[in-house]
């Protein structure tokens, strides 16, 4: 899942920070991506305009409903601006790869390894 957000600066602003969060359709929070958690925190000039992009990888979301919140502000400091649920996006079953038709309760699937030893 590839995101792109355009920030432009009213005022100069240094050490800011960019978020995307993932929630489920009752609204849980299941995937925070930000620019301090990468590394990256961001600073512009009065004026300036950045273009800040998240690729979320390996996203196993089970079927359902999801939205996606945007959070622009300094940790710990302010909030600067949000939408809480900016976009939603469907998840449907992929049935040619199904193994099973029953959907059972959880937030989402993981990657994940089996093996048997004898």
């Amino acid at each position: 899942l590839r995101i792109g957000l355009k920030i432009e600066a009213s005022q100069a602003v240094e050490h800011l920070n960019a978020a995307i969060v993932v929630y489920d359709a009752t609204g849980y929070r299941l995937i925070d991506a930000n620019l301090l958690l990468a590394g990256r925190p961001l600073d512009l000039a009065l004026n300036q305009s950045a273009h800040v992009n998240f690729a979320l990888r390996d996203l196993r979301l089970k079927p359902g409903e999801y939205s996606i919140g945007l959070w622009l502000g300094r940790t710990n400091v302010e909030d600067i601006d949000g939408v809480l649920h900016a976009v939603s996006f469907q998840v449907e079953p992929d049935l040619t790869t199904t193994q099973h038709t029953a959907i059972f309760p959880g937030v989402y699937q993981c990657r994940f390894d089996a093996w048997i030893d004898r």
